[in-house]
């Protein structure tokens, strides 16, 4: 995690240092690095997403509900954290809005340095007016840079909280996903009149909660990234596929006195499905949450966004490579007595116990699973089932069920207001496991 210093109210962060980049002045801007003077000009035509060099500008796009912009409940906002991205290489559209926050000409956009919070504070919750305080996007570029040095990001945050993913699709209710459109193509115009090539890397969706319950949530993520693949590979011209990267949704909602969520399950057997396509980077089980609440604190959504600048590091640096998310492979029931069921779940890479999130979390509810370091069972009512022990060897996971057990699930279900379900499996590489629910055939 981050240190937590130097903080300051929303819209109290100063941007990196620089003056917006207007692709009619040759000069670079004082305090930054101009990308055309740190490499050689390069046309335009279609990429093969090799590693990154310094005549590449990568686009990133976020989109999603209220963790993706930086809100909490209510849309109360909270200090941001300053990320240490190197000036002059992170960028973002300026002059979106005019002072009433209303929508100016594309035309009139310009490029900046990153900053927290992108737009400042909002008029409203739509785009443009949509990034309230601390987005992932500086984690992501640092994590990015931190793996790959001197690579050149821009970035946009087009989410809105609340909104389902009626509200974010293309031809949805809300300006997401035309505001992301227009903001792409105004940067490679500016790109384009500097010389340098530009190519969208990933969209980055921070999104499910508002969709629970959903029965075509799967089918609407994949044709998210199709629609996002093709309108956006139409501007930038690259051949590479444009993947949706995906975090599984707040592992404190739906609240715990409701079923758990089927979300992050949708995930999990769309990203198996289309891998090329869909991502999943892991659960947000954890991340840093603020105090009785599902949203993330300011810390959370930069552990957050490191995560995801990880992944898109390793996808940019081994792009023949499918990175899967730690996840179960499959689970075996078995009936040892009437009072007994033993459960061997496979999982595809070994696993450790890191109690360190585990905590006291069960001491109000869910006392039958206080020994199932995450691991949660159900009979066929849907009645708990005490887990009375759980054996961690190499990548099988033994777990003991007093009663006939139905299902298996791991971490979806919270213990009080507030109250985020942790885990206790992580890999060597410390990617927790994913939320996940198997029922017995």
């Amino acid at each position: 995690m981050l240190a937590l210093a130097g903080l300051l109210g929303c819209g109290e962060i100063a941007p990196l240092p620089g003056a917006p980049i207007d692709a009619s002045v040759p000069t670079v801007p004082t305090g930054t690095v101009d990308p055309v003077a740190t490499a050689s000009p390069s046309p335009t035509a279609p990429t093969t997403g090799t590693v990154p060099d310094e005549e590449v500008v990568y686009g990133i796009v976020g989109t999603g509900q209220s963790l993706s912009v930086g809100a909490r409940a209510s849309n109360a906002i909270y200090p941001a954290i300053p990320v240490a991205t190197a000036a002059g290489r992170y960028w973002m559209l300026t002059g979106l809005r005019d002072g009433r926050g209303d929508v100016t000409t594309s035309s009139t956009w310009q490029l900046t340095a990153l900053a927290d919070p992108m737009r400042g504070a909002p008029a409203a919750t739509a785009w443009p007016n949509n990034v309230f305080c601390q987005s992932p996007h500086s984690a992501i570029a640092a994590a990015l840079t931190a793996k790959i040095p001197g690579i050149q990001t821009v970035h946009t945050v087009v989410g809105q909280s609340g909104q389902p993913m009626t509200g974010i699709r293309k031809g949805g209710d809300r300006p997401s996903y035309a505001g992301s459109i227009s903001e792409m193509a105004r940067i490679a115009e500016l790109l384009r009149a500097r010389g340098v090539r530009f190519e969208i890397l990933a969209v980055v969706l921070t999104h499910g909660e508002s969709d629970y319950g959903s029965n075509t949530y799967g089918d609407e993520l994949l044709r998210l990234q199709q629609d996002y693949n093709q309108d956006l590979r139409a501007i930038t011209g690259q051949r590479t596929t444009i993947p949706l990267v995906m975090t599984q949704p707040s592992a404190g909602w739906p609240t715990p006195a409701e079923e758990a969520s089927n979300i992050p399950q949708v995930m999990l057997d769309a990203v198996r499905a289309h891998p090329q396509e869909l991502a999943l980077v892991g659960p947000k089980t954890g991340l840093v949450y603020a105090a009785n609440d599902f949203h993330l604190a300011a810390e959370g959504t930069v552990e957050l966004g490191t995560q995801v600048g990880d992944f898109l590091a390793e996808r940019l640096l081994h792009p023949n490579v499918v990175t899967e998310p730690f996840a179960p492979n499959e689970a075996l029931f078995t009936t040892v007595s009437s009072e007994v069921t033993e459960v061997n779940i496979t999982l595809n890479r070994p696993a450790i116990v890191d109690d360190s999130l585990f905590g006291t979390t069960h001491s109000e509810r869910h006392t039958s699973w206080r020994k199932g370091l995450g691991f949660e069972a159900k009979a066929a009512n849907g009645a708990e089932l005490p887990i009375t022990n759980v054996v961690v060897t190499g990548d099988q996971v033994r777990i003991a069920v007093a009663g006939n057990a139905s299902e298996i699930s791991y971490t979806l279900f919270g213990d009080g207001p507030g109250t985020i379900r942790r885990g206790a499996l992580r890999d060597d590489r410390g990617r927790w496991l994913v939320q996940f629910r198997i029922r017995r055939p």
